[in-house]
């Protein structure tokens, strides 16, 4: 949605960084639009060409270590040591930072507590960052600053002419006016608006909850509402303050009109610390699902929830964070926390079972809406000291692996380890957290160094594992050591385990589990140089996951097969294309399986003698690495480097990058596959022959003083300075559907979700999927916006009111 009224703040803070600022705050009261800003800044590409921004939401933070516990572990980016000693998170962000051109943009920032010894040694071993934070108040030690204060209002009595000139008017007007197609500025209403906006101070979020409730109440009502204030609509027991006025008018009297069950429903969404799904919300508040969905549109039409997306048929929403700490303020009943902690645990239940099983990646979707809930309960429970903490965290770390959030579990694990709370677990516990924390460890941005103790912990873990009572547990296990020997490049371990692992899912009938096994057997092959037999057991591992329906060995099976040389794979065999395992991948949200098929289409792209393109997909790879501190992982994105770099010639910078890899050849080369060994030889002695043998080994011996982070950051901006436009999208997806079109008729209609599933003739929840799609093709927030935009652009018949006037 457009940023209105702060083309001038975002400028000044745009201004501020250009300028050399390293630490800038964004400050002002609650409601202001600190969050607003952030977001335009950060999704603006055009703002910091030169640099990654790193957007961290704070919202709900918990982490007891300080602010940057939780800036990290919203990162995922893990904390070992050499010495197996979790880092201090600043370090850690240090480490992964560098060099490299960064601006972190921190919201929310208020809800942790900053150390300023830490901001000034990030500052000071990060010479490239620059740290943006949102908070209420100054901020201590920022070399710069962007007060945001409410919008300009009019004066009493303003023409139309005059209040159009207005930020706070324009704001409400726009608002209004996405929610109800019949609303205008004019002479009848001008008088009125200007009331509102001067009555809640022209804060934002003030003006949008009171815009959002003109389709159901008069103007000169909203105004009087407005003016009687908290006291006399006696909702909340909190005391109003300056700091909130306007905001808590505005709160007040969107959430004192709501009926007396949707402010419990309010009141249970309140549990949820980030976004949250549509079954979990009928599940915590126990009413049925028809009632909740159409509860659920009423306030997201009020502006007291946001649509967050959907998750495979799962609409998903998120609460206006001030809103949920308005209703903190007068106390959540246990009854509702308790409901809210059991539907979290059987989430995590559920969903850990499905890890066990090997079932599809969404089996644990559910899981993975929650995954900052399931962090946030796992921190309480070793906080606490409580004695399921040890089953939430293993639980939370088999089913948070590939999020974020994993390396704030992992982080958890590693307390839990120095408390030596282990010891007092039975066996399978005991297993469990040695083999979760030593894959958690694998994937930190130190995994490569602490190869020993990872391999220690697993083979303490395997050693427990009671494999004739919990296979799946021995499956699990193994399927960890495939996964760690590819992070530390230990590819015997990993052939071994998949071979093991493979024998037992045949023994004990585990098909999915023996087609995962299979792929990496057949990667293995791959990656010895052995590419028929790799072919061959690809293949076969394809058709087998296709008759399991696994999609993570669909989608490494398809990689392989992308891989090898061309003319490797028969020309009638079934292969998914590039873009349907990449959609693939995508539907099952199995970002690391994404971020390997970043590597795959940059090699593709080179192959087809694309290099702009291949540009393109591997600066991608390379920042999406560099965030959770991959930068042994990020090692063959660099290799693409050198082959883009000689593609366009420049000869000195690809002498650059591969020096950098050839400081860690050993490791290195171990996850190449003999193909591009081959070609990087070939560009080694290319590039010698450009430049040179003095130019040429200044190149190589300047990369060498690089670690491969350090390459990372700065082959990402050489790659975006030389990447292709992505293509023009066709927009064909945004299309509505014929189902699509017979919702939105019946939605405009007045129909409630309940109704539109029973006229045609199916589930509340699939009625859900289809606004909720809806919504996102139109740009729109809500049922409100949803009709007044049909209207609008004449998707459906005329509002009544208007057929009647002519």
């Amino acid at each position: 949605m457009e940023l209105l009224g702060r083309e001038r703040e975002q400028s000044r803070l745009r201004g501020l960084l250009d300028d050399g600022r390293r630490f800038v705050a964004v400050t002002g009261r609650p409601g202001v639009g600190k969050s607003a800003l952030l977001a335009s800044f950060s999704r603006s590409p055009s703002l910091l060409a030169d640099a990654d921004v790193w957007r961290v939401d704070l919202d709900g933070a918990t982490a007891t270590s300080g602010l940057f516990a939780d800036v990290a572990g919203r990162l995922g980016i893990g904390g070992g040591s050499s010495s197996g000693t979790p880092r201090v998170p600043a370090e850690r962000l240090a480490r992964v930072v560098g060099d490299s051109s960064r601006v972190l943009v921190l919201d929310h920032a208020e809800e942790g507590v900053f150390d300023s010894g830490e901001v000034e040694m990030l500052l000071d071993r990060c010479p490239r960052l620059r740290i943006v934070v949102a908070h209420a108040t100054s901020v201590d030690g920022v070399d710069g600053q962007v007060a945001l204060l409410p919008l300009d209002v009019p004066d009493e009595g303003a023409t139309v002419d005059d209040a159009s000139t207005s930020a706070a008017v324009r704001l409400f007007v726009d608002r209004a006016t996405r929610g109800d197609v019949r609303f205008r500025l004019d002479e009848h209403t001008v008088d009125d608006v200007v009331r509102i906006c001067r009555l809640v101070g022209g804060l934002p979020l003030a003006l949008e909850l009171a815009a959002a409730r003109v389709r159901t109440l008069s103007l000169p009502r909203l105004a009087r509402e407005l003016e009687m204030g908290e006291e006399a609509l006696d909702l909340l027991s909190a005391r109003s303050d300056a700091s909130r006025g306007g905001v808590r008018e505005a709160l007040a009297g969107t959430v004192g009109a709501l009926d007396a069950r949707d402010r419990t429903l309010l009141e249970s969404l309140s549990s949820f610390a980030g976004p949250f799904a549509f079954a979990s919300a009928t599940a915590v508040s126990g009413r049925p699902a028809g009632d909740v969905a159409d509860a659920l549109e009423r306030l997201q039409d009020l502006r007291l929830l946001e649509p967050a997306g959907a998750v495979r048929d799962e609409p998903v929403f998120a609460m206006l964070p001030i809103l949920r700490r308005f209703i903190e303020e007068r106390g959540v009943r246990p009854v509702v926390r308790h409901a809210y902690r059991r539907h979290l645990g059987e989430v995590l239940t559920d969903a850990a079972a499905a890890q066990a099983r090997a079932d599809r990646p969404s089996a644990c979707a559910l899981a993975h809406v929650l995954r900052r809930d399931l962090a946030a309960e796992a921190e309480r429970l070793v906080a606490s000291g409580d004695e399921g903490a040890a089953d939430w965290l293993v639980g939370c770390a088999a089913v948070l692996e590939s999020e974020p959030e994993g390396a704030l579990v992992g982080g958890q694990l590693e307390r839990l380890i120095a408390s030596d709370a282990v010891a007092v677990l039975s066996l399978a516990q005991q297993a469990r957290v040695w083999l979760w924390s030593a894959y958690a460890l694998a994937l930190t941005p130190d995994g490569v160094s602490l190869a020993e103790t990872i391999d220690e912990r697993w083979q303490r873990g395997f050693a427990l594992v009671p494999q004739d009572d919990e296979p799946e547990l021995a499956l699990q296990a193994l399927m960890i050591s495939v996964l760690v020997g590819i992070t530390t490049g230990d590819l015997g371990a990993t052939m071994a385990s998949a071979v093991e692992g493979r024998r037992i899912a045949v023994a004990r009938a585990r098909a999915t589990w023996a087609a995962r096994f299979d792929v990496w057997i057949a990667a293995g092959r791959h990656a010895t140089g052995d590419v028929a037999s790799a072919v061959e057991l690809a293949l076969d591992a394809l058709r087998h996951a296709e008759r399991v329906a696994d999609p993570q060995s669909i989608v490494t099976a398809s990689i392989i097969l992308h891989t090898v040389p061309p003319g490797s794979v028969p020309a009638d065999a079934a292969v998914p294309t590039l873009a349907d395992v990449l959609r693939l991948a995508h539907d099952e949200r199995d970002a690391v399986r994404e971020w390997f098929l970043l590597g795959v289409m940059t090699r593709v792209e080179l192959a087809a003698a694309r290099p702009g393109d291949a540009a393109r997909w591997c600066a991608l790879r390379l920042s999406a690495g560099a965030q959770r501190g991959w930068s042994y992982l990020s090692a063959v994105s660099l290799i693409h480097t050198v082959f883009i770099a000689v593609a366009f010639g420049d000869f000195a910078f690809a002498g650059r990058i591969l020096g950098a890899v050839e400081a860690d050849r050993e490791r290195v080369l171990r996850s190449m596959a003999p193909a591009s060994r081959g070609e990087l030889e070939r560009a080694r002695v290319l590039i010698a022959e450009r430049l040179g043998a003095r130019r040429s080994a200044a190149a190589l011996a300047g990369g060498g003083m690089m670690s491969l982070a350090e390459a990372a950051a700065e082959a990402v901006p050489w790659l975006r300075g030389h990447a292709s436009a992505p293509a023009v999208d066709s927009h064909e997806d945004d299309a509505l559907t014929v189902r699509e079109h017979e919702v939105l008729e019946l939605l405009a209609d007045g129909l409630t979700n309940k109704e539109i599933a029973v006229r045609l003739h199916i589930t509340t929840k699939t009625t859900m999927h289809h606004t909720g799609s809806i919504y996102r093709k139109l740009g729109v927030r809500g049922r409100a916006e949803a009709t007044a935009y049909a209207f609008r652009h004449e998707l459906v018949g005329r509002p009544p009111e208007v057929d009647a006037a002519v």
